[in-house]
């Protein structure tokens, strides 16, 4: 699992009766995630991003939003879970 580089960071849920919705802040707005393929880390192939794989396969929903404006201070990455079985987004939701 690769970490950011950023000394703080800072998890907020909010959950309802249908869904959770998890948000992971830091304070690098730059490096963006990429999801990336499973598999066995052979040679050329990505060996980071796969827990991100995971969560766009069982998330209904998730993305990447940069704060601070024309100058950015922080990015959070959020999903969200249905707790109802609705469909799952098999891309990214840009905010």
């Amino acid at each position: 699992m690769r970490r950011t580089r950023t000394p703080l960071i800072r998890v907020h849920m909010t959950v309802d009766v249908a869904q959770v919705t998890v948000s992971v802040t830091d304070d690098d707005p730059w490096a963006l995630p990429l999801p990336g393929r499973p598999g066995p880390g052979a040679e050329g192939e990505r060996e980071d991003g796969q827990g991100l794989f995971l969560v766009a396969r069982l998330s209904l929903a998730w993305g990447a939003t940069i704060h601070g404006g024309c100058s950015p201070t922080h990015k959070a990455i959020w999903f969200t879970l249905a707790t109802d079985g609705a469909a799952h987004a098999d891309h990214a939701v840009d905010t």
